[in-house]
C-alpha cells in the first residue's frame, strides 16, 4: 500500500482527475480568483499486481493534461509533481539551462506543463528535456 502525495500548479476551474486503475482516487477542481495556485492532495494505492495510473486536468470542457504511468508493485511512488507552466515556444537547450524556472502568468492554452512520478528514496529536481 502506498500513500501518495500529489501537488502542482493548476489553473482556476481546471478539473483534476487521478484514476488508479480506472477509478477514480483523487478528484477536485480549482475553485480559486487567483489565475493559477498551488494544489495539494493525497491518496492511498492498494498495489498487490501493476496500477494504471491515470492523470488527466480539463478546462472548460477540454482536455489539458493526458497522463499515463504504469507502476509495478516493487516500485514504491512517494509522490506526483505537476510542473510549472512551460511557454511552448521555449526551446529545449533554454529549458535545460534553467536552474530552478519562474515564468509569469501564462494563459493555459500557451502553455506547456509535465506530470512526474517522484519514487521515494529520489532526490527530485525539476525534470531534463
Amino acid at each position: 500500500m502506498d500513500t501518495i502525495s500529489f501537488d502542482g500548479l493548476f489553473y482556476a476551474k481546471e478539473k483534476i482527475v487521478i484514476k488508479a486503475n480506472d477509478s477514480i482516487v483523487f478528484q477536485r477542481v480549482v475553485d480559486t480568483t487567483k489565475d493559477f495556485q498551488s494544489v495539494y492532495g493525497e491518496f492511498v494505492l492498494h498495489k498487490l499486481d501493476t496500477v494504471d495510473l491515470s492523470i488527466r486536468t480539463f478546462f472548460n470542457g477540454k482536455s489539458i493534461i493526458d497522463t499515463t504511468f504504469a507502476i509495478p508493485p516493487q516500485i514504491y511512488i512517494n509522490s506526483i509533481g505537476g510542473s510549472i507552466c512551460y511557454p511552448f515556444n521555449i526551446s529545449e537547450d533554454s529549458l535545460r539551462k534553467i536552474k530552478q524556472p519562474h515564468f509569469g502568468h501564462i494563459q493555459i492554452d500557451s502553455c506547456k506543463r509535465y506530470i512526474t512520478l517522484m519514487p521515494d528514496s529520489i532526490v527530485y529536481k525539476y525534470p531534463k528535456y
